[in-house]
């Protein structure tokens, strides 16, 4: 009897921890800026009561704005703690006017330092300019995003030049050549939660049906589309136990001038 009782007061001391480190966690998610000229909008839902994903919006030099989305290997509260260092580490590095292969080599450094070898965080990192309508990006390991033109052609793929965070310490990073954001432009960051959605007879969720979401409904508010993304890959698996975090970031380029 005394057992039992030791074990739900430990059972009921677990759940208030991660309660309050989902509480906390969610703090971090903080509302996508209202900039002139751009429309921005995110979603993260974890796979448990805490999660890996990450998504940040960290203000720079110069009138820039700093988007981020990782992904910790695994998830659960392992993960999410990892997320926080990574956030840590990320957001004092882009206050240092740096650039982005330059703040994720050191990111990367200090991963390497602190983590155990099988863990590992994917990162997709860019710079917005907001002044010249500028998109600089710079990835380590994570799936690609995307921008979408004004007739629902693929402009570009943001692909990574580098490793994970966290496995090697000389790890070098490349940024993309900049890429003008024109009125109608989407940008799409994704974690492979969304992408990796798999519906009962093993048909991943995949790039295509993504990008065929977000032109299918690139007239509404990016918070929409960022949240729909998330139900439509949640949908296409039946709606299964989710299995993995999902997160999503959505930049629309306004069609009016700012």
């Amino acid at each position: 009897m005394l057992q039992d009782v030791t074990e739900l007061r430990k059972q009921q001391e677990q759940e208030v921890q991660l309660r309050l480190a989902r509480e906390i966690q969610q703090r971090f998610y903080g509302a996508a800026p209202k900039l002139p000229g751009f429309d921005l909008g995110a979603a993260a839902y974890p796979a448990s009561q805490t999660g890996g994903d990450y998504f940040d919006f960290i203000p720079m030099a110069n009138d820039c704005l700093a988007i981020a989305v990782g992904d910790v290997e695994g998830h659960g509260f392992g993960s999410a703690l990892v997320m926080a260092l990574t956030r840590a580490y990320l957001r004092s590095f882009a206050a240092m006017e740096l650039r982005l292969d330059q703040i994720l080599a050191l990111v990367n450094h200090m991963l390497v330092k602190d983590l155990e070898s099988e863990c590992f965080v994917t990162l997709a990192l860019a710079c917005l300019d907001l002044r010249r309508r500028l998109l600089t990006y710079c990835g380590a390991g994570h799936v690609p995003g995307f921008v979408i033109g004004p007739w629902g052609d693929v402009v570009c793929r943001l692909e990574s030049a580098g490793p994970p965070l966290g496995l090697f310490l000389e790890s070098k990073f490349e940024s993309q050549k900049p890429i003008s954001l024109e009125p109608g432009h989407v940008v799409v960051f994704l974690t492979d939660g969304i992408t990796e959605s798999t519906a009962p007879d093993g048909t991943e969720f995949g790039n295509q049906r993504t990008l065929e979401y977000v032109w299918a409904h690139h007239r509404e508010p990016a918070s929409q589309i960022a949240d729909g993304l998330h139900r439509a890959a949640r949908a296409f698996a039946f709606n299964e136990p989710q299995d993995d975090d999902t997160t999503s970031v959505i930049v629309k380029v306004n069609l009016e001038t700012p």
